[in-house]
């Protein structure tokens, strides 16, 4: 009888510990996808960010010609389409 009641006590603290654990791993998996969120907007704005620096290196290159009215009548050109934008 005593040791169908210490099992039984057992029984019910590893219940308790099992849920205790399932309650932590959710709580931590919500954190995880919170984080993971997060980074991905960085992410994206790392690679937004480096798209633009790339356009930018492409037109200062496209600039430089070293026909010096052709490269202010380009550069004049970007203006006024950056402008319409």
């Amino acid at each position: 009888m005593l040791k169908t009641i210490i099992l039984f006590i057992v029984c019910v603290l590893m219940g308790i510990f099992a849920v205790c654990a399932f309650i932590m791993a959710q709580a931590e998996k919500k954190e995880r996808y919170k984080i993971q969120k997060q980074l991905d907007e960085v992410y994206e704005h790392e690679e937004h960010a480096a798209e633009i620096i790339s356009n930018a290196n492409k037109t200062k290159s496209d600039a430089r010609t070293g026909d010096h009215s052709a490269d202010i009548k380009y550069m004049a050109d970007k203006l006024h389409d950056y402008a319409q934008k």
